[in-house]
Order: C-alpha cells, then sequence, then structure tokens
C-alpha cells in the first residue's frame, strides 16, 4: 500500500489514462478548501449583503442606493446566500457556507490546473496551500485576492474560468462545458472569458466546434442560467425612476471618467510614467510567454505534455488578444462605449498572474526532482527561503518577476529590493530552462524538492492551528473580533449598539470619517438589518440609476455651501434643526444618524459607542 501510494503521488499523471487523478485532486480540494473557508478562515462576503436585500431581511426600500447598486444585481453568487435566508439560515451562517463555497472553488482551480501543468499529483493536492502565503502580482488594476476576498464576484468568476478551462484540457469535456453554460450566472463579464477560453481549448484540441457531445453539456449549463436569470427579474424588482436613457448615458461616462479612470479602469496612458506602468501591467504576459516559450523548447520533452501544452496554448492565444484589444483601447479610449469600459477585460488577464506562480514552481520541481540537474535544485533553494520569508510576512510577497509593487508600502529602498530578487529568481529559473548548469555540487542534494513541499504543509499546519478559533464559526461577534473589527475596549458594548442600530424600519446615514472614528469595520453592521449608507453616497456606472439615486440623496443631506470634506459636512449638520433634519429625512425614509461623536446635532441621542455617536430622526 505504501508503494502503491508513493507511486501515485510522485508518478507522472497520463490524462489519457483515465486513472480518476482528476477526480481526486478535485475531490480533495473542494473538502479541504471547504473546510479552511469555514473553520479556519471564513471572511464576511458582500455577497452576503446581496443576499440580506434580495431576500428582504433589510430595511433597504427598493429605491434606495443600495438596493439599486446591490439588491438589483443579478448573478448567482447573490442568490444563493438569499436562498439560504429565505429558508430561515442566519445571515452569519449562510456566509460561512458561501465562504467554504467560494474557498474550495479557489482551491480546487488551483489543483487541478497544477495537476494539468506538473503532472505531478502531490504538487497538485499541495499547491493551492502554497497560494495562501503568497500575494499575486500584478493584478492589471483589479487585484488578485486567493482565495476569496470581501468583495467577492471577480474572484469567484476568475477561479470558476480557471477551473473550467483546466478541466477541459484535462479531458473532463462534460462538466468542464456544463460550467461553461453557467459562468454567465456567475458573472456575467466573466461568462464572456470563459466562453472564449472554451472556444480556443477546442480549438487547440482540434474539436469541431459543432457537435452532439459537446452542445449537450453547454445546453444543460444554459439552462440553469437561464432559470437564474428568469427567477432574478420576477422576484427582483426595482423601481422605475423616470429618468431618460440619455441622461443615464452621461451619468456613466461622468462615472467612467472621475472615478473609473483612477481605479479599476486606470489607463496606462495617463499615468505619470506610462513605460514603468505599461512594463508592470504587461509583466505578466511577458513572463508567461517566456516560461512557455523555453519550457516547451526545452531538451526534457516531459515537462509540458498533452493537457499541459493544451492549457499553456489556449492561455498564449487568449493572452494575444486580449493585449492587442487593450492596445486599441489605450489608443481610442474616448470612443470606448461605457459598456466596454465596464466589461473590466484587463482582469482576464490575472489568470496569468496565477499562472506564472504555477508554471514556475512545477517546472523547477519536476527538474529538481533529478539529482544531476544542480540549477533547479539551487532555485528551488532561492524559492524556499523567499517562500517562507512571504508566509512570515503580515502582507506576503508575490514570487514572480514585479516591477513598480510597492511590496512593502512605505519603504521604496525595501520594495526596490525585494523586486531585484524576484528577478534574479526569475533569471535563475530562465537559465534553468535554458540548460545552464551550475560548476559546483553544492545545489546537488536530494532534498531540495520535498524541502520545498515540506515547508508548504508546515507552513499551512501552522498557520492553520494558529488561525483555528472554534467560537467564530458559532458567533459572529467572536469572528469580528478575532479579526480586530471591533476594538477590544468596545466589544462588551457590541451587541447594544447593534440592537439600537436595528431599531426603526428606516435607514441609516454614516456621517463622513465615524467609522475610522470608532475603529469599525463597516461588515459587523450588515447583520443588523438595517439598511446603511455612507455619507458622500454614490452609485456605480454598472446601474447608473443607482448614481442618479445617490446625487438625489447628496444634494438632500448635503448643504449648498458644503463641498464635501467632512469638516464641511460637520458645519452643514450641526447647523440643522430638529425640524429641518425631520423633514428632508422623512421622505427619504432614514431614521438613523452615525457620526463622530465630537459632533453634536440637534437630534435625540440613541446610543454612544466607541467614539460614534447615533443619532434618532423623529418621524
Amino acid at each position: 500500500m505504501e508503494k502503491m501510494m508513493k507511486t501515485w503521488l510522485f508518478d507522472a499523471w497520463n490524462p489519457k489514462a483515465k486513472d480518476g487523478s482528476v477526480g481526486v485532486v478535485l475531490l480533495f480540494c473542494l473538502l479541504l478548501g471547504f473546510t479552511y473557508g469555514t473553520l479556519i478562515e471564513p471572511k464576511w462576503l458582500v455577497s452576503t449583503l446581496l443576499g440580506q436585500l434580495m431576500s428582504g431581511s433589510t430595511t433597504c426600500r427598493s429605491d434606495s442606493t443600495l438596493y439599486l447598486l446591490h439588491g438589483a444585481t443579478y448573478t448567482l453568487i447573490a442568490q444563493l446566500p438569499a436562498l439560504m435566508i429565505k429558508w430561515g439560515l442566519s445571515s452569519w451562517v449562510a456566509n460561512l457556507l458561501c465562504s467554504g463555497l467560494y474557498t474550495a472553488l479557489a482551491f480546487a482551480a488551483v489543483g487541478v490546473t497544477t495537476l494539468v501543468i506538473a503532472r505531478m499529483r502531490l504538487m497538485a493536492l499541495l499547491m493551492p496551500l502554497a497560494f495562501l502565503d503568497v500575494r499575486l502580482m500584478p493584478d492589471h488594476f483589479y487585484v488578485v485576492s486567493y482565495p476569496v476576498n470581501e468583495s467577492i464576484f471577480g474572484i469567484v468568476a476568475m477561479f470558476w474560468a480557471l477551473l473550467t478551462v483546466a478541466l477541459l484540457s484535462a479531458g473532463w469535456r462534460t462538466t468542464a462545458l456544463f460550467m461553461a453554460g453557467m459562468a454567465p450566472a456567475i458573472h456575467p463579464t466573466w461568462g464572456v472569458a470563459t466562453w472564449l477560453l472554451c472556444g480556443i481549448a477546442l480549438k487547440v484540441q482540434r474539436e469541431p466546434l459543432l457537435q452532439r457531445s459537446l452542445g449537450i453539456p453547454l445546453a444543460a449549463g444554459l439552462l440553469v442560467f437561464l432559470s437564474s436569470i428568469t427567477v432574478h427579474f420576477l422576484y427582483v424588482h426595482p423601481p422605475a425612476l423616470g429618468v431618460d436613457a440619455e441622461q443615464l448615458q452621461q451619468l456613466a461616462q461622468q462615472w467612467v471618467q472621475q472615478h473609473g479612470r483612477t481605479g479599476h479602469n486606470q489607463l496606462i496612458g495617463d499615468a505619470a510614467n506610462p513605460w514603468l506602468t505599461g512594463l508592470h501591467f504587461f509583466l505578466p504576459e511577458l513572463t508567461l510567454a517566456m516560461l512557455a516559450w523555453l519550457a516547451m523548447r526545452h531538451k526534457d520533452t516531459t515537462l509540458l505534455q498533452g493537457a499541459g501544452r493544451t492549457l499553456l496554448f489556449t492561455m498564449l492565444i487568449f493572452t494575444a488578444l486580449l493585449v492587442g484589444v487593450r492596445t486599441l483601447h489605450e489608443l481610442f479610449a474616448q470612443q470606448v462605449p461605457v459598456f466596454l469600459d465596464m466589461l473590466l477585460y484587463n482582469r482576464w488577464l490575472n489568470l496569468n498572474t496565477i499562472l506564472n506562480l504555477i508554471l514556475m514552481v512545477s517546472l523547477m520541481v519536476q527538474l529538481g526532482w533529478q539529482r544531476q540537474n544542480r540549477s533547479a535544485r539551487f532555485v528551488l533553494a532561492f524559492l524556499t527561503l523567499l517562500f517562507i520569508i512571504s508566509a512570515v510576512y503580515r502582507n506576503h510577497l508575490p514570487l514572480t518577476p514585479c516591477v513598480d509593487c510597492k511590496i512593502f508600502g512605505k519603504s521604496p529602498g525595501g520594495s526596490a529590493a525585494a523586486e531585484v530578487l524576484l528577478a534574479l529568481l526569475y533569471l535563475a529559473v530562465l537559465l534553468t530552462l535554458k540548460g545552464v548548469a551550475l560548476p559546483t555540487d553544492r545545489w546537488s542534494w536530494v532534498a531540495a524538492p520535498k524541502v520545498l513541499l515540506g515547508v508548504v504543509v508546515a507552513l499551512f499546519v501552522g498557520g492553520s492551528i494558529y488561525e483555528f478559533r472554534p467560537a467564530q464559526i458559532f458567533s459572529e461577534e467572536a469572528f469580528h473580533k478575532r479579526r480586530h473589527h471591533v476594538k477590544n475596549s468596545c466589544y462588551d458594548d457590541l451587541g447594544a449598539f447593534k440592537e439600537k442600530v436595528a431599531q426603526g424600519d428606516g435607514m441609516m446615514m454614516i456621517g463622513p470619517g465615524a467609522l475610522g472614528r470608532g475603529s469599525l469595520n463597516k461588515m459587523v453592521l450588515y447583520a443588523t438589518g438595517k439598511c446603511q449608507a455612507a455619507f458622500p453616497i454614490m452609485g456605480h456606472a454598472y446601474n447608473p440609476n443607482s448614481i442618479w439615486k445617490a446625487q438625489q440623496v447628496g444634494q438632500q443631506f448635503g448643504c449648498a455651501q458644503a463641498q464635501g470634506t467632512p469638516e464641511e459636512v460637520q458645519t452643514c449638520w450641526q447647523g440643522r434643526s430638529q425640524a429641518q433634519w425631520q423633514a428632508l429625512a422623512t421622505p427619504l425614509h432614514y431614521d438613523r444618524l452615525l457620526v463622530d461623536d465630537r459632533w453634536q446635532l440637534d437630534l435625540p441621542v440613541v446610543a454612544e459607542f466607541c467614539r460614534m455617536r447615533l443619532y434618532e430622526i423623529p418621524q
């Protein structure tokens, strides 16, 4: 049995053997990921807030900015917690289950992709654990989080797309095409990317696109998507605000120019140093191209075979298309329609950031397993050291080339030194793939790959033991305390404060700087069911109605002389009488104000909490 297990773990996987390796890796990663995401490192997700909105368990009205922005958004990721809450589960339990599911998806995507590339089952089982202690950069203006983050939708969809194309490359066509059909239900824009990836993969495999064996699972997945979106339109009814389409289009364009161009929609050409920003943006693509080219030309022809080559060729073609589109976008930015800007196709390139780490580590472990390959063993020793440092450093380190990444934030010198180290690591990888050998036997010790894999296991086990807190599974308050979402000195009063917040059927406006003053994470208030908005309130171009509504509410709560700074808003709000507050807030259905406790408003005080003051607006 021991010999059989060792053979199964270390021998190269042959996709044509149909030995169940993909299924074993997939199942193991799903189970481990679900356990990690629920019991060890759960996250509070914005999708739970959307589920609350859709299930009607909050005080948000259908014409509120929050509902127009989130509640009217279609995605299966929001429908899932909404259904759980409707069935009687608490928001916290629904959130825990979703955290586990999405973590399981991320683990499975990385695990199966590693199996396809490395063809080593042990690597496939351990790579999802290694990703926990690494920062994924560069990020193409859209942060790459692993396994999940608070704003979950694009991250979940990215791992859905990666798992889909990895399974398709591995020969699991029925499952992959069913997932492709469902992809728009997970995320409409990432659905486009998933379809494109699958189409390219099938062409690389020289499969006719129009055949019954492919159409049936795809149609089944599309049926799930169509059923899901039908339910959405049957039960979600955002009101018609009476704003004409041309005005909404102008609002969306203004939002992209004022907010998007400084965030996810920013342009390389607008940067202070376009050449440096361009290198930062396209570096993962250059990294992938070099790694793939040298690996495919390596004298050891077993490095990349069959499924691995299919996946890499698919990603290279996909990348070439996106680079071309991005170039045109930069050249004709003013002519690009808003809906194309909202695709945020630049984040599709983040698949390369993930793939680079898998490819680099897999290639070095495969070569390092050969005792005579001293260069690979040197790289593995270097990589192991950096990996340990990354795990110890709170914000972790990227392990692939990174330029202008601000790795150490406030330390430009430290960041530059780290970038040089990463460049040297990558250079060593390229030289190893090129066949350059070290003139010494110093790095020929047998255990080099096993040391790296052993370190991954040790750090995961140690980190899980450190993070595991049984109380947070049963208590949302314990979760928030563990994550420092509320000050320890205020923790005992949190329950009473949340009860005060939840009173009444109206909504709550949060003043500028209030949560910062109280060191309170906004997620703490989600479970109260109280609809809340932070001033100055904002919408999003995904739903221009939310921008219009945000402007209307902002004009009511602001003053003519207030330009939006906290000091100006404080002067404005403190100058209002109780009657004036009642006159402006009642039609908008706001009955609570949460502000910095230094603000003195002419309103009844409901509660004092952690240097914040909660006021009631009489109705």
